[in-house]
């Protein structure tokens, strides 16, 4: 219980901090963003300090196609950084995106680095060019033995 105790107070500093980082990214409003996002909700959302953790996005019109989602990425970027940066993640909910490829088309649009995957799995799958796929491999077989009861 005082892990979890930690973990808030340091959560709530984290969240404090980026606030104070992220204000004027906030208050600025593209003109787009709030035709095109409504706020949702979801299962363990919680609100720290006025803003929604996770803050989930779903579409407000019924042009929910990926086209219409990277337009809408594009024109709301800066407001949508400024999001992230305070709610510490952003879901994208209820919006076509059917395939890698149109995924790919979303992340592409906030315009950010590629982070590279490094641990001691296998890697996993690129599909397009940025999206992966997380288990596309079985488990290998040293780590399978691993977990199974040595018989004495």
């Amino acid at each position: 219980m005082a892990a979890l105790e930690a973990n808030r107070g340091w959560l709530q500093a984290k969240v404090s901090i980026n606030n104070a980082l992220a204000t004027d990214a906030t208050t600025q409003t593209p003109p787009r963003h709030g035709d095109f996002f409504r706020v949702g909700e979801c299962e363990g959302q919680k609100t720290i300090d006025g803003e929604r953790m996770p803050l989930v996005l779903n579409p407000a019109t019924t042009h929910k196609d990926h086209e219409a989602l990277v337009a809408a990425l594009r024109a709301s970027r800066e407001w949508l950084e400024g999001k992230v940066i305070a709610s510490s993640a952003v879901l994208l909910r209820g919006f076509d995106v059917r395939d890698a490829m149109e995924f790919d088309a979303v992340v592409e649009a906030m315009g950010w680095p590629d982070i590279r995957y490094v641990g001691p799995a296998d890697p996993p799958k690129v599909h397009p060019d940025r999206a992966k796929a997380a288990a596309d491999r079985a488990t290998p077989v040293a780590a399978d033995r691993a977990t199974r009861r040595r018989r004495i």
